[in-house]
């Protein structure tokens, strides 16, 4: 991973390469059915189906090929004000909660008040603490290039109840195969706090 740039703003322009891609069905699976038995009857009897799509990336002389673009990255970290006031929010909430059930079980009012006030600033500090060292960066990491393949359905059998009816749910997924053409550097925005491991 290479850091572009960091801070509690970002706003920046970058030129990179991505894969060219086309859109793909590499087949199809039955819809999801409830049946009464647990034996699943021979796909080609469902009727119903939901087919798989991929982007697979175009490849010439065994090779993928890329194309240029220019990307606008703008991204601001967590305002300790605003993180602050939800944080006294969530705070009196349950400084009001706690303090009522103590000022009903020793019939002393104080206690709601004083709860109330309590939660309002360990809740606001705590929100703007956590926010003040909060920070984006615009990073590059390698992000692989793969050419996919169905290569079967896989059936799971799951008992369940469906509208009162005992039976059992039978759930496909498609099985594929991902076969590695490379790497290509992709740039992105992450969030992290200050000493944070990258």
């Amino acid at each position: 991973m290479s850091i572009i740039a960091e801070g509690r703003r970002i706003n920046q322009t970058l030129t990179h390469q991505v894969p060219v891609t086309n859109r793909v069905t590499l087949g199809e699976v039955p819809n999801d059915v409830f049946l009464s038995s647990p034996e699943t009857p021979p796909l080609e009897q469902f009727r119903n189906r939901l087919p798989i799509v991929y982007d697979q990336p175009l490849v010439e002389n065994g090779q993928p090929c890329m194309e240029t673009r220019q990307t606008h990255f703008q991204a601001s970290a967590a305002s300790p004000l605003i993180s602050g006031a939800i944080g006294g929010f969530a705070g009196v909430v349950t400084g009001w909660i706690v303090g009522g059930l103590t000022a009903m079980l020793t019939q002393n009012p104080n206690f709601l008040l004083g709860g109330a006030a309590l939660g309002l600033a360990g809740g606001a500090t705590l929100g703007a603490a956590s926010a003040s060292g909060s920070r984006v960066r615009l990073v590059i990491r390698e992000e692989p290039i793969e050419q996919r393949q169905m290569t079967g359905v896989k059936t799971r059998v799951i008992p369940g109840t469906l509208k009162g009816e005992e039976g059992y749910f039978h759930r496909f997924q498609p099985e594929i195969v991902a076969t590695p053409l490379g790497t290509y550097p992709k740039p992105q925005i992450e969030k992290f706090r200050i000493g944070d491991s990258q």
